[in-house]
């Protein structure tokens, strides 16, 4: 079992289902209440609510007789529980790793994708949720992977997909690691060419994680991205960094052997502050400057920034599984 944060710092939460639903307390399993839907969760005071009235618990589970439950009008497999902490409400999503899975692979890689890339997104994020599971499992953590990018983009039973539920059974069961350990398996969208070491990215020395060639992202009629912001834009972003000051220019300084700049070197009139590349680019946004195997170019009110790949660059490469796939490799 996986537990996922749908919903946090919340003051209401309202839970459905085709058919009955029985709410029990979370850690001893007391029958609270049945009935059918909808549930509407608040608080009163200190207590949580159901429709109003006291339960007498923190922390409570929903579960449906049906395929699905729902929260808030999205639907998910497994239970919903519910926790009263720090004042406000927080929902969570109890499943196994399969079913969890069946909600994030349609939204990590595109469905439409060669089966055996959807294989192997399926292995990677299996890989990736138990690593994580294991690694939270110490605590009194309420939950153990979010919904977003923060941990993995999962989106319930709503965006399923035939083609991932099969990539998903396809693999049931099959995790990488190393030394007989899970690894943490990441991915991204477009390597550009070259994967990226852990350890230019992170700080991180990972041996399994080291710059490998991929051929396979790169092809001819791929198109460069690129993104333009203003000198004012660039000011805002790093204020805190040049507090009052006005940017003058921004240098890339030193490059990896993959191609990427690992630093970036940030200039008013009387300072200079060095940014390493990682937190430059998810400062200026990562779905603006999408890789940073780029080149900065200087124009009258700013700077373009342009280049190829997207993402850190760590681990797999989607497209790169999804090409070697329609080549031919399983």
């Amino acid at each position: 079992t996986v537990r996922v944060l749908l919903q946090k710092n919340t003051e209401r939460l309202q839970v459905s289902g085709p058919s009955t639903l029985t709410v029990r307390s979370l850690e001893k399993g007391e029958r609270i209440f049945v009935g059918q839907g909808p549930f509407l969760f608040s608080r009163k005071g200190k207590k949580l609510t159901l429709n109003g009235t006291p339960l007498g618990t923190d922390a409570c589970r929903i579960m449906s007789q049906g395929e699905w439950i729902g929260l808030d009008g999205r639907k998910y497999r497994g239970f919903i529980a519910v926790h009263l902490k720090n004042g406000a409400l927080m929902a969570v999503n109890h499943l196994n790793v399969e079913s969890y899975l069946y909600g994030v692979v349609p939204k990590e890689m595109s469905p439409l994708w060669a089966p055996q890339a959807l294989e192997a997104q399926a292995i990677a994020s299996r890989t990736y949720a138990l690593y994580i599971r294991e690694k939270h499992a110490t605590g009194d953590k309420t939950y153990d992977l979010e919904c977003t990018t923060s941990s993995q983009v999962y989106g319930g039973y709503d965006v399923e997909k035939a083609s991932a539920r099969a990539a998903v059974d396809a693999t049931k069961g099959v995790v990488m690691a190393h030394d007989g350990k899970l690894i943490i398996s990441y991915f991204h969208a477009n390597s550009g060419g070259r994967t990226e070491s852990s350890l230019n990215v992170w700080g991180v020395d990972i041996p399994y994680l080291k710059s490998v060639e991929d051929n396979y992202s790169v092809d001819p009629a791929d198109q460069p991205w690129e993104y333009f912001f203003t000198f004012k834009e660039l000011e805002r972003l790093f204020v805190r960094l040049l507090p009052g000051k006005s940017l003058k220019r921004i240098e890339p300084q030193d490059k990896s052997p993959s191609g990427r700049i690992l630093h970036f070197m940030l200039f008013s009139d009387d300072k200079q502050v060095k940014v390493s590349g990682n937190s430059f680019r998810l400062k200026l946004g990562p779905v603006n400057v999408k890789s940073t195997i780029c080149e900065l170019i200087p124009e009258k009110n700013g700077i373009r920034f342009k280049g190829t790949g997207y993402g850190h660059g760590v681990g797999m490469s989607q497209v790169g599984a999804h090409r070697m796939a329609l080549a031919g490799l399983s």
